[in-house]
């Protein structure tokens, strides 16, 4: 018995020692033959005209994640079961086809975000993430309901004033209006027009239904 507990302890010293030396990863310059399958379609789907600059395999405790740079500045993240995590433009929109429908709907009907395009998208289990090229970012979650906004980054190209105080003071006025109106703008672009429109008739209804015995009670 005591030999057995020897035994468990010496292997979990082992592996707590283990631990930290895998988990800051192990990073290993590959080739695109060895990405897995679904990476390589995604790829060849997606940025086939582009030129890889390099592909690395980052080994971490959990798995294998991997990241492909093209010379373009695109940047590609997988999962080690070849799902993209990431893909970020510097110049250029995500492709269409990756990004929710509800998602490019919200940004298109949008008119606070002008002409901005998605130069960035993120997924896990629980969020979807944009980044529009002029910096702002997008929270959502699986339901694709908006659920927090990041202030404008300072490395966009499009806003190469971006530190001045009068950039600066616009800024803040959209952040404003994204945190006053976001919500009823997302309702106002995803629900029917005729719903609406019953909803604007049902409370001036009753607006006037409590105008009404207001009166009476006088």
């Amino acid at each position: 018995m005591k030999n057995m507990k020897k035994l468990l302890l010496s292997a979990l010293l082992l592996l707590c020692g283990l631990a930290p030396a895998h988990a800051d990863g192990h990073e290993e310059p590959i080739t695109f033959d060895r990405l897995p399958q679904a990476a390589q379609t995604f790829l060849k789907t997606h940025f086939d005209t582009l030129t890889v600059a390099y592909i690395v395999a980052d080994r971490k405790f959990m798995g294998v994640e991997y990241e492909v740079k093209y010379t373009d500045r695109t940047e590609v993240d997988f999962r080690s079961d070849g799902q993209w995590e990431s893909v970020e433009r510097k110049y250029a929109p995500v492709p269409a086809a990756i990004v929710p429908k509800q998602i490019s709907d919200f940004v298109a009907a949008n008119e606070l975000f002008g002409r901005q395009f998605i130069k960035k998208i993120e997924r896990d289990p629980y969020t979807w993430e944009i980044e529009l090229s002029g910096g702002l970012e997008i929270k959502f979650d699986t339901k694709f309901n908006v659920i927090g906004y990041d202030d404008y980054r300072y490395d966009s190209p499009t806003m190469k004033d971006a530190r001045s105080p009068i950039s600066h003071a616009l800024r803040r006025v959209l952040q404003w209006l994204l945190d006053r109106f976001g919500a009823w703008l997302q309702w106002f672009h995803t629900v029917p027009q005729s719903e609406r429109l019953e909803d604007f008739t049902a409370q001036h209804r009753h607006r006037h239904e409590g105008i009404g015995l207001t009166r009476k009670r006088r």
